[in-house]
């Protein structure tokens, strides 16, 4: 469980990643802001990384079992 958490930790890291080069790269022109016209970035980021970091939350590393 604690691996799928880390990945939806990931998959949300690379659409933040995309979010902010779009927000970066933005031209003076008045142009809409790539990736921020389109909120699928900003619903990916907040989902993905809100799961997996509740996930890696909810389920910490697990301690050594005790003989």
């Amino acid at each position: 469980m604690r691996t799928a958490g880390i990945v939806m930790l990931v998959m949300g890291l690379i659409a933040l990643v995309f979010t902010v080069i779009g927000a970066l790269s933005i031209n003076t022109t008045g142009d809409n802001v790539p990736f921020l016209s389109n909120s699928w970035f900003i619903i990916m980021t907040i989902f993905w990384g809100g799961a997996g970091l509740s996930v890696l939350l909810t389920f910490p590393k697990e301690e050594p079992k005790r003989r």
